[in-house]
């Protein structure tokens, strides 16, 4: 971390006793630079639009407690979740700091981004790596992730003297090879870990894969916050931040990430229509029967648009939910009332 303000230490040891007198920059009160964070990864960390994303809850903790930092890398952008278009800027809040290197589908081994031509081009002080799954879906054996791991390292070390790594345990432990390779981070951690080029492990977030995941692998909200609590206590491990900073509640909806229903009326048919989107897969349709104090859903809806059956002289009320995967965002329409 603060090998940029102690690099010259070797290159003037010669010349100590002379500058003996004079005040370091730290005496002299001279501001040092916010360290530079790369966050390194795949999907889980370049996230979808419509997401809040885990950098962002990373970012929103960190200022919150006063910590300063820069994110550096080569993207700024999520992916349309139902499209997998890259360059979309469609976060649940757009306001933070938004450089990455992470994209999805990559895989560690031969993914487009390496670490060392990135140590190259962004000079990071610490590198958050959260990557691998993809590798072992496709069958990628432990031990071949962890050789490349080494051989990153030390190449970004060559290119990038005194950077830092944190080693992000992969959260989806139900996936196959995760456990073995999550051990492997902490022994590497543990081998590779010197005082002046710091590998630490962050600890793992532990994630439920019906309620944290929208698709047994990608994070929801919740997940997104677990996930940035695991890389803020790696974070904690370098001097950056607690590690216990409490997250910020979101503010209230606002309802602009739910599509805005059409309803139609025909006898009793109640006709919910509504605008496709790129950043939800179906939609959750409800009805809530004013009259008779009952509710009805229709779930997973991957048309734009359903038909209810109501009775005649009930008031209904109706809003959408929309749903990535199998999981329902913590959003909704505001809703319609209608008399069939």
């Amino acid at each position: 971390m603060l090998r940029r303000i102690f690099s010259c230490c070797l290159a003037g040891a010669l010349t100590a006793l002379a500058l003996v007198a004079a005040p370091s920059a730290a005496q002299a009160g001279a501001p040092s630079a916010p360290p530079k964070i790369m966050l390194f990864g795949d999907s889980l960390t370049q996230g979808f639009n419509g997401d809040w994303t885990w950098r962002y809850r990373v970012w929103q903790s960190l200022t919150e407690a006063g910590q300063a930092f820069d994110f550096v890398g080569p993207r700024n952008d999520v992916v349309e979740y139902t499209t997998w278009k890259l360059d979309s800027q469609g976060y649940r809040n757009p306001a933070f700091d938004r450089d990455h290197a992470s994209l999805a589908g990559m895989k560690f081994m031969s993914g487009y981004y390496q670490l060392a031509s990135l140590a190259r081009s962004y000079r990071p002080d610490v590198v958050v790596g959260l990557i691998g799954v993809n590798d072992l879906l496709a069958g990628t054996s432990v031990a071949d992730l962890e050789a490349h791991w080494r051989e990153q390292i030390a190449q970004a070390r060559n290119v990038d003297r005194g950077v830092d790594v944190v080693l992000v345990p992969i959260p989806e432990t139900w996936a196959a090879g995760v456990v073995d390779y999550n051990a492997m981070l902490g022994r590497l951690a543990a081998d590779l870990d010197t005082a002046t080029e710091r590998v630490t492990l962050a600890p793992l977030a532990s994630l439920s894969m019906w309620s944290d995941t929208f698709d047994y692998l990608h994070p929801t909200a919740s997940g997104q916050r677990k996930i940035a609590a695991s890389v803020e206590g790696g974070l904690a491990q370098l001097g950056i931040g607690s590690g216990s900073a409490a997250m910020a509640a979101d503010p209230a909806d606002d309802h602009q990430w739910a599509p805005v229903p059409s309803v139609t009326v025909a006898g009793g048919a109640i006709t919910v229509a509504w605008s496709a989107v790129t950043y939800a897969s179906s939609e959750n349709v409800w009805l809530h029967d004013l009259t008779a104090g009952t509710s009805g859903v229709q779930r997973y809806v991957k048309d734009t648009s359903t038909t209810f059956q109501g009775v005649a002289g009930h008031q209904y009320s109706i809003w959408l939910v929309p749903v990535k995967g199998y999981g329902a965002m913590d959003t909704s329409s505001l809703p319609v009332e209608v008399t069939a």
